[in-house]
């Protein structure tokens, strides 16, 4: 009766690539702008009040003492402002600003941190955070005192590079990452959307990313196909998996790719691959986090064989260019000969292609610093024991 025969050999790869991501600069900005209500017709805005949003995206409490919310038309000089009361922002805490009411709304916003009584417009205008109380001037003022300024509507004539648009009594603009994102540029950093603004009340939302940790990756047989597991340490509001498979070890092929929330990636993950390759499957995992950043497992190898084992001897054990073995094949057949040190890390491969009966194979090891190292081979109908020798 022919045999399934799984050899799992792991190696640690330790390097991360690093990826282009939108910075994130350590104060706070205007998160969500809504100039919406009041509207002509029953039920024509989404709010009863207009809102201005801002957001503590640094590491660090920012009290508002002292600061404002300013606001002008598309094209306007004259600036209008409400000022904040003397309170703190924790880091990934939102602070709600209610403006001018209008007829027709639908919702009535959360509860306030503090109300002011401009009259935005739905679809152009301008608005500024600002560590002052004192009103801004011109139609695009320069200061060191504007902390983060949003022009929004086709028709606006100062913003961050460019305005956001597509405001309406319907739609705010809201920034991305759930106000962390920020790269200068309005058109960008945020869209219009549903508008849903978020108080002090609402759930922290920190934007300092805690690295993902893979605590486990490893494979196992089961059955026909190769089965991986992994646990990551999940601290991070999101990620995104990527298995990947390679028949050589080098060039690698995504099999699976899964993006999780921070409930789902708090427990262990498995995956069937069900198209595994006859003879060698490398496996590494890539995870991509929250703010773009890229790791990878180690990269584990599994061996699907038939077939009976083949026979290894080496002689001499002690060796300083080559390492000489003694090798019988029930058939001609090629063989991977994959040599590690004693931490499991690959240092060397080489290929041979034997024919039947008892044949010497010599494998070069100049290359190979000296130490304790382990030799061995697989092919497509089994694999060899393991063998030590020592390089001088």
């Amino acid at each position: 009766m022919k045999k399934n025969i799984a050899l799992l050999f792991c190696f640690i790869s330790s390097y991360c690539l690093s990826q282009n991501t939108p910075s994130v600069s350590s104060s706070l900005t205007i998160s969500q702008v809504y100039g919406g209500a009041g509207c002509g017709t029953a039920g024509c805005s989404t709010y009863k009040n207009d809102f201005i949003e801002i957001f503590n995206k640094a590491a660090s409490s920012i009290n508002l003492n002292g600061y404002s919310v300013q606001y002008a038309a598309a094209t306007g000089t004259a600036w209008q402002v409400t000022n904040l009361p003397n309170v703190t922002l924790l880091p990934g805490q939102y602070f709600l600003i209610a403006e001018g009411a209008g007829a027709n709304g639908v919702n009535s916003i959360p509860t306030p941190d503090v109300s002011g009584t401009i009259a935005m417009s739905a679809t152009a205008g301008k608005v500024a955070l600002v560590s002052t109380t004192t009103a801004l001037s011109g139609t695009c003022p320069s200061s060191t005192s504007i902390i983060d300024i949003i022009g929004y509507g086709a028709t606006a004539n100062c913003s961050e590079t460019s305005p956001v648009l597509s405001l309406s009594t319907t739609m705010s603009a809201i920034r991305s990452g759930s106000g962390c994102t920020d790269t200068d540029n309005n058109s960008s950093d945020l869209t219009a959307a549903t508008p849903t603004p978020r108080n002090s009340a609402t759930t922290l939302a920190p934007c300092i990313v805690v690295p993902i940790t893979l605590q486990n990756f490893s494979v196992n047989k089961n059955g026909s196909n190769n089965e991986l597991h992994w646990q990551v340490n999940c601290l991070s509001t999101s990620v995104t998996f990527e298995l990947q498979r390679s028949a050589d070890g080098s060039n690698f092929k995504t099999i699976y790719t899964s993006s999780e929330t921070k409930a789902r990636c708090a427990s262990p993950f498995t995956y069937s691959d069900v198209t595994a390759l006859n003879g060698a499957n490398y496996y590494q995992l890539k995870i991509i986090d929250i703010d773009g950043k890229v790791s990878f497992s180690k990269i584990c190898l599994i061996v699907n064989n038939i077939g009976s084992r083949n026979i290894l001897r080496i002689q001499p054990t002690i060796v300083a260019s080559e390492v000489s073995m003694q090798y019988t094949s029930s058939t001609a057949e090629d063989v991977e000969w994959i040599i590690t040190d004693m931490q499991g890390r690959v240092t060397k491969k080489v290929s041979t292609t034997v024919t039947y009966g008892d044949k010497k194979i010599l494998i070069p090891i100049t290359d190979l610093s000296r130490g304790l190292y382990q030799i061995k081979g697989y092919t497509n109908l089994g694999n060899t024991t393991t063998r030590r020798f020592i390089k001088q």
